[in-house]
């Protein structure tokens, strides 16, 4: 692979998830994996994502493990494992919209469940009869945004983001232009904003994902 973890070219050893997933004892019904790491972050796979893409975790780079990381060139330690997905592989990769997502390093758990189980919270309560738009954010929510932001209760997502989904909930209810402007722009509102800037969220991917946010702050009847 070219460039994935210092510039030039690195040899992987790789096991592809799709392979994985069929090699291990899943769960009836499973239909995702789903990738936790030690510093917060978090990945989610649906069977679609594997096929279409073909992740794959790497075990070695240039022939050494895990323990004797960082390889050549890193400055940090990606370890004790990395998922990711090349368009060397697959073409289609260079055209995916958060590629980024799709490639956590310090993976330390993998999951194989049932999507609409462990993001329960957004398909009942506020979400149960939610229009095209908010479905559409959902899909966003939980291919993209989940990475750094648990959802309400128990509902899968990673840490980092470090701001409860109520408020989240709230300002996209409450204010949805600084919604927006957050997510496209977030430096430019909180100059210590943690969160990385979604410049090429399009209009109709900014609406969805507020209107399904601001669900969560819709009071009860």
């Amino acid at each position: 692979l070219t460039a994935e973890f210092a510039p030039g070219e690195q040899e992987v050893t790789a096991v592809f998830l799709a392979d994985l997933w069929a090699a291990l004892p899943v769960r009836e019904g499973a239909d995702s994996l789903l990738a936790s790491c030690a510093d917060g972050y978090a990945a989610v796979y649906d069977a679609a994502f594997i096929r279409d893409y073909r992740p794959f975790l790497i075990l070695a780079i240039n022939g050494q493990g895990p323990e004797k990381w960082p390889p050549a060139g890193l400055r940090f330690n990606p370890g004790p494992y990395v998922i990711s997905v090349a368009a060397g592989l697959v073409p289609a990769v260079a055209q995916l919209m958060d590629a980024g997502h799709k490639r956590p390093w310090g993976v330390t758990t993998l999951e194989f469940a049932r999507l609409e189980d462990r993001f329960s919270a957004f398909f009942g309560g506020p979400w149960a009869g939610a229009g095209a738009v908010a479905r559409q954010g959902r899909e966003l929510w939980i291919h993209s945004c989940s990475s750094c932001h648990r959802g309400p209760g128990d509902t899968f997502g990673g840490t980092k983001g470090e701001r409860p989904f109520e408020l989240l909930a709230a300002q996209a209810r409450h204010s949805p232009d600084y919604f927006r402007r957050y997510i496209t722009a977030p430096k430019g509102l909180v100059p210590a904003a943690k969160m990385e800037a979604h410049p090429h969220y399009t209009e109709a991917q900014l609406e969805a994902l507020t209107a399904f946010v601001a669900l969560g702050a819709v009071p009860s009847p």
